[in-house]
């Protein structure tokens, strides 16, 4: 059960670092993105398309950990 979420924290982290080198790679004005919280950094990934599901699902998953 311990391994399982370590490893489940590891994906979540990493798709979040990746939600967030991309949104600085493409937004227009990308600075401020680094400093943006976790639930304002999936809502602007979800506001631009990239995510299947709503930001507030994302911020939920992670509010269960």
């Amino acid at each position: 059960m311990v391994r399982d979420g370590v490893i489940q924290r590891f994906a979540y982290e990493l798709s979040h670092e990746f939600l967030r080198r991309f949104l600085e790679e493409t937004e227009p004005a990308p600075e401020g993105i680094g400093e943006r919280s976790f639930p304002a950094l999936t809502r602007l990934g979800s506001e631009r398309g990239l995510l299947l599901d709503g930001w507030d699902v994302w911020s939920g998953h992670r509010e269960a950990r």
